[in-house]
């Protein structure tokens, strides 16, 4: 029959790993060595001009990660050297907050972290524009003609919650079709909005301006939201 699973190894550093015989007696199992030769994770550190690269490896919570982030700034002030991280990002979880800038042709895309309101919304934006001015960097750029228009990336929003329970448009999807219905019936703030170019090839194309179907799928869509009745599943709305 089947043998029983190995035990934990014992939480001490370095312990729990077979080595030598019992290594290659767990070897001669197949079905123990699923257990015990499965692919293990390791931090790295490797000098670089001075600096100590540590490279983070994939965990699977976010407090692992922050643990871990932890005991190498322990390390770092213990010994009094410089550390850059490096490696693998922390799992989502919405207790952190990311931001991103990621270089893109001609401009560096900067994705902000969630505001909970508009003054912190404010904050985040005028440090960064505050930040970007010290580095030489602006929102904008001036046409061949002189006019002044944005540096690209559409300037996205993004409005929900900080968890899925907690955003108003999973919660309340009649207010989600409401929303809609109305940007849709006032094409006016569309184009408001748009930047020098509309259409469907744009940054925020509307709904009529893709396949003629569209609408015909959005009708359908909004309907079967508004019988999904009070408190529905997240899932459901979002599939919708």
């Amino acid at each position: 029959g089947l043998k029983p699973p190995l035990p934990a190894p014992p939480n001490r550093r370095g312990a729990g790993l077979p080595s030598g015989p019992v290594l290659a007696a767990v070897s001669a199992d197949p079905l123990r060595a699923i257990v015990v030769e499965n692919v293990r994770t390791a931090i790295t550190v490797e000098p670089k001009n001075g600096i100590l690269s540590v490279f983070m490896p994939p965990v699977p919570t976010a407090d692992a990660f922050v643990d871990l982030v932890a005991a190498v700034e322990e390390a770092a002030q213990a010994t009094g050297l410089k550390v850059h991280l490096d490696g693998y990002a922390p799992p989502h979880d919405y207790r952190l907050n990311v931001i991103k800038a990621t270089p893109d042709p001609g401009v560096i895309e900067v994705n902000v972290q969630p505001a909970e309101n508009w003054g912190q919304q404010v904050n985040i934006t005028e440090t960064l524009y505050e930040a970007a001015r010290h580095e030489g960097l602006d929102t904008i750029k001036f046409m061949h003609d002189g006019r002044m228009v944005g540096s690209g990336g559409g300037n996205h929003i993004v409005v929900g919650g900080m968890t899925p329970a907690n955003s108003p448009f999973l919660r309340r999807p009649d207010l989600l079709a409401s929303l809609v219905r109305y940007w849709q019936a006032h094409p006016s703030l569309s184009y408001l909005f748009s930047g020098i170019f509309i259409g469907p090839t744009s940054q925020a194309p509307r709904l009529d301006e893709a396949r003629q179907d569209v609408l015909y799928e959005l009708e359908i869509a909004l309907a079967e939201a508004e019988k999904s009745g009070p408190n529905p599943p997240p899932w459901l709305v979002d599939r919708i």
